[in-house]
């Protein structure tokens, strides 16, 4: 059986690695939103989701995989999936929504 580290740390959305990488997959509940914050303008907060996929990305091993369930807040989805793709995942699709809730996710190509 493979070892299992489960991390609870600060993030900012900077494009700063997240801490203790690398990982095989990070999974975000609930919890990007709140980070990229409500009170921004799209481009603002595109560049700030942008920026905390980057960040996420940079703590993924070569193959890893983001795996994101959380709510459309202040950037639309289509949008979301734009930056994390501009961040540099590949493979980035939305597997489930349902109203302003989804899940979804990208694969590190590096």
């Amino acid at each position: 059986m493979q070892e299992v580290n489960v991390l609870e740390a600060t993030i900012q959305p900077d494009g700063d690695p997240i801490p203790g990488g690398p990982y095989d997959v990070v999974i975000a509940s609930l919890a990007l939103h709140a980070i990229v914050g409500q009170n921004l303008d799209s481009p603002e907060a595109e560049t700030t989701y942008e920026l905390l996929y980057r960040g996420i990305r940079e703590a993924l091993s070569p193959g890893g995989h983001l795996i994101v369930g959380d709510q459309v807040d202040t950037l639309g989805l289509y949008r979301q999936l734009k930056a994390m793709e501009r961040a540099g995942f590949s493979d980035v699709d939305c597997a489930w929504r349902q109203d302003e809730f989804y899940v979804a996710g990208g694969r590190n190509a590096e």
